[in-house]
């Protein structure tokens, strides 16, 4: 599956987005969840910093980022109390497959078109980077998720372009040995935009 790329993303959060669903994408981007445990989301679930999750693979709690817990909040200011769930629609609470839905025509109104546009698309997204960061703990990783077999993320460790570039600037025997390393210029974010690319053009084929 492709990633959203960075330009997609930019014209996504571009979009003048109403609160909820800017809130939507920021939390889909920022921990990877699953469309089940958004819909399931409820006003409680978020705490300063953290937020429950409640899915297929029982109940998590999983950090946020600040941004994430900021319009989140102001998401609960603009539903009232009404509701306990977090994501509403006309009717009530979002269910799953109109959270699929909602990413699909927001996608679409972004102008991302031929290609999945998904909430597992935000998942992947957010693994396939997250793991590709420097410092990156799969363990942590795989809590955040919620993956139950260890090889489902090992699978965004291994042949991930993005880290395989940003580990091989760093510790190429070009850089790392004196001797080696007088007169040559490293540009880790060219060598990651190629491996994008490369990677990118890869998935059009599969």
């Amino acid at each position: 599956m492709r990633t959203f790329a960075d330009e997609e993303l930019y014209k996504l959060f571009s979009l003048p987005l109403s609160p909820r669903d800017r809130a939507l994408v920021t939390l889909l981007l920022d921990i990877g969840l699953r469309a089940g445990e958004c819909a399931n989301l409820t006003r409680e679930d978020v705490i300063p910093g953290y937020a429950v999750l409640k899915g297929k693979t029982g109940e998590r709690i999983v950090p946020i980022s600040e941004t994430t817990y900021q319009r989140l909040e102001a998401l609960k200011v603009t539903t009232g109390g009404d509701h306990n769930h977090v994501f509403l629609g006309k009717r009530g609470p979002l269910s799953y497959e109109g959270i699929y839905k909602l990413v699909r025509r927001l996608c679409h109104q972004a102008g991302i078109n031929g290609r999945r546009c998904s909430p597992h698309t935000f998942r992947h997204t957010f693994g396939s980077v997250y793991a590709a960061s420097e410092g990156c703990d799969p363990k942590v990783l795989q809590d955040i998720m919620g993956h139950k077999d260890f090889k489902t993320t090992l699978r965004y460790i291994q042949n991930n372009p993005r880290r395989m570039a940003r580990n091989h600037q760093r510790c190429t025997p070009l850089k790392v040995l004196p001797g080696a390393a007088q007169g040559n210029l490293f540009d880790t974010s060219q060598a990651v935009k190629e491996a994008e690319r490369i990677l990118a053009g890869k998935e059009e084929t599969l």
